[in-house]
C-alpha cells in the first residue's frame, strides 16, 4: 500500500499493484484506497474484515500443520518424505469422491467436500513438485461401485474445483482428466465361490463425460477404472469413446497369482499370511474365497524378497504371459507405434535422485 502511494506521489506512476483488498471502513477511505491498490473488496464492517483474516490464517495453519504432521509422522517411521517426493511420482490420481454426500438436496453440496479436498491436494501437488516437471493430476466425481456419474456432477465439480484452486493459486494447473462411474466396481465383486461377477459397462456414460470433461474444461477426457475384470472384447470401445485412460492393476495381479507358473507352495504361503494379519477385514458374509482375493493384493509386499527371487523359468514364463497381455491391450486401446507422438509433446526432465544411504553401502 504504501508503496503504491509512493510512486503516486513522488515519481508520478499511476500504475498500483495487482493486488486485491478487503475494505471494511467508511466509502471515502475507499477512494484514498482506490488510489493504490487496484482491486477493493468492500464489507460491510471492519468486523468482517477481521474475520476474514482469521478464516485466511486459520485454513492456512491447517494446512501447514498437516504437513508438518506428516513429516513428525515419516521421522518416527524412518522415512525421508523429501526422498518420496524425488522418488518420481508424475501421475497422482485424487480419489475423494468418497466424500460426496448423496443426502445433501443440491448437486453443488454434493460434491463440496470432493472438490474442495481435492483442489487443496492439488496445490500441495504444484507446491512439491520439483522444477520443470508437471505432474499429472487427476480428479473423481463418482465412486466407484456406486451410482453411474452424470454430466451434472462433472459440471459441479468442475466449477467448484476451479474456484478453489484460483482461491489457492492464482493460474496454477489443475486436474489433466476426471475418474467417473461407470459400472465398475474397484477389483472386480467376487463371487461365493471365487470367481469374478460380470460387469455390465456404460459406454455412452463414458462418452458423454469425455467430450464435455474435454469440451468444456480442457481435460483428457474420462478415465474408466476397476476395468480388471472386463472381458477382453470390451477393451477396444475405450477408444472409441475417447476414453483417456483405463486402470488394470488388478488384472494384471490376478494373471501373477493364477499362472500355472507361479509356485503353489509359494502362493499358499501368501494366503495363509493373508488369513493370519488380516482376518479382521473379512466381513461375516464372506467365504473364505471372497477374502483371500479381495485381500491378496496386500499380500505381495511382505513377500517381495521372495517374489525377486523366484527360479529364472518361472519370471521367465511369468513375464512372457504379462507381455502378451501388454501386447493385446495396446492393439485394443489403440496406443501402437505412437512413440512420435509421445516425443512430440512429452519433454523428459533430467531430475536428478539421490542414491540411497542403503545402496551407497
Amino acid at each position: 500500500l504504501l508503496a503504491g502511494f509512493y510512486g503516486w506521489l513522488f515519481t508520478g506512476d499511476v500504475s498500483r499493484p495487482a493486488i486485491s483488498v478487503l475494505f471494511g471502513g467508511p466509502l471515502a477511505g475507499m477512494a484514498v484506497y482506490g488510489m493504490a491498490i487496484e482491486t477493493l473488496h468492500p464489507v460491510g464492517s471492519p468486523r468482517v474484515a477481521e474475520l476474514v483474516k482469521i478464516l485466511e490464517n486459520t485454513y492456512r495453519l491447517v494446512n501447514i500443520s498437516l504437513v508438518n504432521e506428516l513429516a513428525l509422522l515419516c521421522t518416527r517411521m524412518d522415512i525421508d518424505i523429501w526422498e518420496a517426493i524425488e522418488a518420481g511420482f508424475n501421475n497422482i490420481d485424487i480419489d475423494t469422491s468418497t466424500l460426496v454426500d448423496l443426502s445433501k438436496l443440491k448437486v453443488e453440496e454434493q460434491q463440496e467436500a470432493n472438490y474442495s479436498l481435492a483442489a487443496e491436494l492439488t496445490t500441495m501437488i504444484r507446491d512439491l513438485e520439483p522444477a520443470g516437471v508437471t505432474i499429472s493430476v487427476g480428479g473423481e466425481i463418482g465412486e466407484v461401485g456406486g451410482k453411474n456419474s452424470t454430466v451434472e456432477e462433472l459440471r459441479a465439480y468442475m466449477a467448484g474445483y476451479l474456484e478453489e484452486l484460483k482461491n489457492d493459486g492464482g493460474d496454477m494447473k489443475g486436474i489433466s482428466k476426471i475418474s467417473v462411474q461407470s459400472g465398475t466396481t474397484h477389483g472386480g465383486v467376487p463371487l461365493p465361490d471365487g470367481t469374478i461377477a460380470k460387469v455390465k459397462l456404460d459406454f455412452n456414460t463414458l462418452e458423454e463425460l469425455s467430450e464435455v470433461a474435454r469440451a468444456e474444461f480442457g481435460l483428457a477426457g474420462a478415465v474408466q477404472h476397476g476395468a480388471s475384470t472386463l472381458p477382453n472384447e470390451a477393451f477396444d470401445k475405450f477408444p472409441k469413446t475417447g476414453t483417456a485412460e483405463i486402470h488394470l492393476a488388478t488384472g494384471f495381479q490376478n494373471m501373477i497369482y493364477e499362472s500355472k507358473h507361479f509356485p503353489a507352495v509359494l502362493r499358499d504361503e501368501i494366503y495363509e499370511y493373508i488369513k493370519a494379519k488380516m482376518i479382521g477385514e473379512k466381513k461375516d458374509t464372506d467365504t473364505e474365497e471372497q477374502f483371500i482375493y479381495k485381500t491378496r493384493k496386500k499380500g505381495l509386499g511382505p513377500f517381495k524378497k521372495a517374489l525377486w527371487n523366484l527360479p529364472k523359468g518361472a519370471l521367465h514364463a511369468i513375464g512372457q504371459e504379462l507381455e502378451n497381455q501388454f501386447s493385446f491391450l495396446f492393439e485394443k486401446l489403440n496406443v501402437k507405434d505412437t512413440s512420435n507422438i509421445v516425443g512430440k509433446y512429452i519433454k523428459p526432465v533430467d531430475v536428478p535422485i539421490k542414491i540411497p544411504e542403503a545402496f551407497k553401502v
